[in-house]
């Protein structure tokens, strides 16, 4: 004879929704800061490399004169106005003819046009108009931002686990057997 369990008893498969939703956080949140430190590092590439340019062209820039091969605006998040111009143009340098894009632009140029530019002999490619100036440690402010917010909120979260006295998690087989 097969005896039957009540109706009134729940059988559930698997860790309760309890045990399963602090993983998932913190998982979330680990996945969270490592974008936000990967952002961060790359912003910090960037802006090293825009101010290792400007200190070279401040350097041992070359005044050039650069004909604007064309030029096309750039629009904003929703398509309706232009946000910048992005022009291209010819040069010649020591001899050799040089196709670049005009960095520092804001104007825009009609096809023909000759506008004045400063260029390095070494990298052709970083063609600019415009007032030059050396590059500045004001460039790492926002990278630096979103790593000194990543230390913090892991500092506070740290600091009120351990008043909560989670420090040491019991393990989910555990956790999830019935008491």
């Amino acid at each position: 004879m097969t005896t039957v369990a009540p109706a009134t008893t729940s059988y559930v498969r698997g860790a309760p929704p309890s045990a399963l939703g602090r993983p998932l956080r913190t998982t979330l949140a680990a996945a969270g800061l490592a974008t936000i430190v990967a952002f961060a590092a790359v912003l910090v590439v960037q802006a090293y490399q825009q101010n290792a340019r400007q200190d070279r062209l401040v350097s041992s820039g070359v005044p050039v004169l650069a004909r604007v091969t064309d030029c096309y605006a750039i629009a904003s998040g929703t398509g309706i106005t232009a946000t910048g111009v992005v022009c291209h143009a010819t040069f010649t340098l020591d001899g050799q003819s040089h196709a670049a894009t005009l960095r520092g632009n804001t104007a825009y140029h009609r096809p023909g046009d000759v506008v004045r530019a400063v260029t390095t002999p070494g990298r052709p490619s970083d063609l600019t108009v415009g007032r030059l100036h050396r590059g500045s440690w004001t460039s790492f402010l926002l990278p630096a931002g979103l790593l000194l917010s990543c230390v913090l909120g892991f500092a506070l979260r740290s600091r009120r686990r351990k008043k909560s006295g989670k420090n040491s998690p019991k393990p989910a087989l555990i956790a999830c057997l019935p008491r």
